[in-house]
């Protein structure tokens, strides 16, 4: 998610526009909150997932998020030439 939150702040520096509307409302209201808030919920998450790792959902579940947010990151590598 840092890296995410890295590539997502140099995009919108090219002109680019946040496409999640909670991120972007975020966004609004500054790039210090969306930066906690993005990590922090990570964070949480992450937590959450160390408690109950004893169940197999939730490992899967991991897995699915952790994929998940690599291919966002690797969309965001692939469009970084990309500008507005």
């Amino acid at each position: 998610n840092v890296a995410d939150i890295a590539l997502t702040f140099g995009a919108l520096d090219r002109g680019l526009e946040e496409v999640n509307p909670v991120m972007a409302w975020l966004l609004e209201t500054g790039h210090g909150l969306a930066a906690v808030v993005k990590v922090g919920v990570s964070i949480v998450v992450a937590a959450a997932g160390w408690w109950f790792r004893r169940y197999r959902r939730v490992i899967e579940a991991a897995v699915a998020i952790v994929a998940v947010m690599s291919l966002v990151v690797l969309y965001h590598l692939a469009t970084l030439g990309v500008s507005a």
